[in-house]
C-alpha cells in the first residue's frame, strides 16, 4: 500500500532531509520505509537516514515481483541495495523507479570495450537538474592505454552530444 509523507511515523519523517518531497512512500521488510523522491531514492528508519541516494546514482533496477524486491545496482559498483517490500506493491512502485531513473538519462553511448566487454558512456542529470557525464565498464574489459583512449573519446562524443564542454 502506498503511504504518504504524513503517515510515516514522525520520528522517520525527521529523519528525511529537508525538502524531499515523497512521490512514494513503501514499507520494508526488516523495518524501515522506501521513499521514492523526485531527487532520489531513500531508505529511512525512525532512527536514522539508512541511504540517500540520486536517481544518478542507480545503473538499473531490477523487480522481482514474487519476492516484492527491487534491486538497485549503483554506477560506482558498490554493493546493490535490496528494497524487499512487507506488502504487494502498487505497480507504480517499480514503474516510478523505472521513471526516475529514465528521467536522469539524457543521452547514452554504448559500445564494445577491449577485452569483449562494454562500455557505457551517459550524460545524467543530477538531481539539481545539472548535467554531468559518467563512463562506466561492465563484463571483462583488458585496462591498458587503448581503453583510456576509448574512454576519454566516448566521454567527449557524449558531452559534445549535448553541448557539454568537453
Amino acid at each position: 500500500m502506498a503511504r504518504s509523507r504524513e503517515s510515516l511515523p514522525a520520528a522517520a519523517a525527521e529523519k528525511l532531509p529537508a525538502g524531499v518531497r515523497p512521490l512514494l512512500v513503501q514499507t520494508l521488510d526488516g523495518g524501515g520505509w522506501a521513499v521514492l523522491a523526485r531527487g532520489s531514492v531513500l531508505v529511512v528508519t525512525e532512527d536514522d537516514l539508512v541511504l540517500d541516494r540520486p536517481w544518478s546514482d542507480v545503473d538499473h533496477g531490477d523487480w522481482d515481483g514474487e519476492t516484492l524486491t527491487m534491486t538497485l545496482t549503483w554506477v560506482d559498483g558498490t554493493a546493490p541495495t535490496r528494497l524487499t517490500l512487507t506488502e504487494q506493491a502498487p505497480a507504480r512502485f517499480p514503474l516510478l523507479i523505472r521513471e526516475q531513473v529514465e528521467h536522469s538519462l539524457v543521452q547514452v553511448i554504448t559500445e564494445k570495450a577491449p577485452g569483449g566487454g562494454q562500455l557505457r558512456a551517459a550524460v545524467r542529470r543530477g538531481a539539481d537538474g545539472e548535467l554531468f557525464s559518467q563512463v562506466t565498464a561492465s563484463g571483462k574489459v583488458r585496462s591498458g592505454p587503448a581503453l583510456e583512449a576509448q574512454i576519454a573519446d566516448l566521454e567527449r562524443r557524449i558531452r559534445s552530444a549535448v553541448g557539454l564542454q568537453p
